[in-house]
């Protein structure tokens, strides 16, 4: 549904939908993590990180509608340390968000 009708946008290490629903109770974080990512060790890692970078972003932004924001990893995402992925994520939030409320 969001990786097909919403808003998309890429960086080095990520591929992100972006998608208000008004009809959810709380914004969802979605995570594709392919093997081409790396093995089940890497790609849970990269799955850990983005849970706990995604958890900070949504307290950082107050008063946000209801959405959902699915996150595709890249192969380069396997070396991408904490602060990178919480960059690219709050970018692409903020490009996405702005990109819904025209």
């Amino acid at each position: 549904m969001v990786m097909n009708t919403g808003e998309r946008m890429s960086t080095k290490n990520f591929v992100f939908f972006y998608k208000r629903d008004v009809t959810l109770g709380a914004s969802r974080f979605g995570f594709v993590v392919s093997k081409m990512v790396g093995g089940a060790v890497v790609r849970n890692t990269v799955k850990r990180r983005l849970r706990a970078q995604s958890r900070l972003l949504l307290q950082s932004v107050s008063d946000h509608p209801t959405f959902w924001f699915v996150a595709r990893c890249l192969p380069a995402s396997a070396s991408a340390d904490s602060a990178e992925i919480y960059n690219d994520l709050a970018k692409a939030f903020s490009m996405l968000s702005a990109k819904q409320a025209r």
